[in-house]
């Protein structure tokens, strides 16, 4: 029976704070910069934005300085938490959304940037002393050889009822995505395409500098227009 899975609950998952472990080799080899973890508890979270999302709205491959909520916070003048984590899913945001309300309330406000669509989060039993962020079935390697679509239909299903748990916990959630695929789902998000930025990160696959600009001007103009 211990082979068998099942799932994780709630509470273990709440217990896991800050849910942001990595081998630091590993984390080495994938260009996350260990010097950019936290404290939750030093944060002013009732007086912070948070940013959540998947590689792109972390800055991977880039400079701490060059990251969204770095950018972001120049040009508000305000504290922006980053809580995106690289590799993580459409449910993760909404866990790592839920996890900031119940250890520190709510921030001041959020901003998510759905990652692709077919991301998607499992749980094993093998997976009990891991955080959610290591447990991922990610059908990324799926979409380009398999109608995605057929293959796997109950995804986006599954991914609009995250959405809406955002949503719901948050009526004043500001939202984008960097995925094509997501937005051809969820058309009324506006596209950060990357295909259009100016420059790359050091992988050549992520957003540059003034890339990650376009994203940051972006969410500025979204929270002053409010």
């Amino acid at each position: 029976m211990s082979n068998q899975k099942r799932h994780i609950t709630y509470t273990e998952l709440i217990e896991e704070w800050p849910p942001l472990q990595y081998d630091s080799k590993q984390a080495e080899e994938e260009g996350w910069d260990e010097t950019w973890r936290f404290d939750p508890k030093t944060v002013d979270w009732k007086n912070s934005w948070v940013i959540y999302g998947s590689s792109a709205a972390y800055g991977s491959e880039l400079e701490q300085e060059h990251s969204l909520a770095n950018q972001l916070s120049n040009l508000l003048g305000e504290p922006v938490v980053n809580c995106a984590c690289p590799g993580s899913g459409i449910q993760h945001h909404v866990l790592m959304q839920s996890l900031v309300r119940y250890h520190h309330g709510p921030p001041k406000g959020e901003i998510i940037c759905w990652t692709m669509i077919y991301k998607w989060l499992g749980f094993e039993e093998t997976d009990r002393n891991k955080t959610p962020w290591k447990s991922k079935v990610d059908f990324d390697s799926h979409i380009t050889h398999h109608p995605y679509k057929e293959i796997f239909p109950q995804i986006p299903q599954q991914a609009f009822l995250s959405r809406l748990a955002a949503k719901a916990i948050n009526p004043g959630l500001i939202e984008f995505t960097d995925s094509d695929i997501t937005q051809e789902y969820w058309q009324d998000l506006w596209l950060w395409d990357r295909s259009e930025c100016p420059d790359r990160a050091r992988d050549g696959k992520h957003s540059g500098p003034l890339g990650v600009a376009i994203a940051a001007k972006w969410c500025y103009e979204q929270i002053r227009s409010r």
